[in-house]
């Protein structure tokens, strides 16, 4: 009942990178327009990061280069830039993507690191730890688990 008058407003493009435009402008470039401009906007979740490690584990060109300095940094500056609007940010880990076909070791120890930040940093007001919720390969239920990993709590 606490939650129950929250809308989600639901800005994820698949493909989407923090750094590089591809899917669509990056995160950084839509920030304001897809979050910062909407009315009523309270909260930020921050789901990203995947397709940055992905291009860049399996770089075609000079366009997919990312470290992982420079996807944090991009964090950082989506997580300043929503706070000083007020917003609450959350950030949820990066989820496994072992078993796709850019799965590779770099890209897994990437995303450790990313995550190992995520975790540890205070850029946030709390972490969303999706990739905990969703570390089961056997566990069919994917965004369910990543759903309920959601505490609603927070949005009181």
């Amino acid at each position: 009942p606490e939650t129950s008058q929250i809308g989600v407003l639901n800005e994820g493009i698949s493909g989407n990178r923090v750094l590089h435009d591809g899917a669509g402008s990056n995160a950084l470039a839509r920030l304001d327009r897809d979050v910062l401009a909407q009315s009523g906007v309270r909260y930020l979740i921050i789901l990203e990061s995947i397709n940055d490690i992905r291009y860049a584990t399996n770089q075609r060109g000079p366009e997919d280069a990312a470290t992982v300095p420079q996807i944090i940094w991009a964090l950082q500056q989506i997580s300043i830039r929503a706070h000083s609007r007020g917003l609450k940010v959350y950030c949820g880990t990066i989820l496994p993507f072992g078993g796709s076909k850019n799965a590779n070791n770099e890209g897994e120890q990437m995303r450790h690191a990313i995550n190992e930040w995520i975790r540890k940093t205070n850029t946030f007001d709390a972490v969303v730890d999706f990739d905990l919720a969703a570390h089961d390969p056997a566990h069919d239920a994917g965004y369910k688990a990543m759903a309920d990993s959601i505490d609603l709590k927070l949005f009181q």
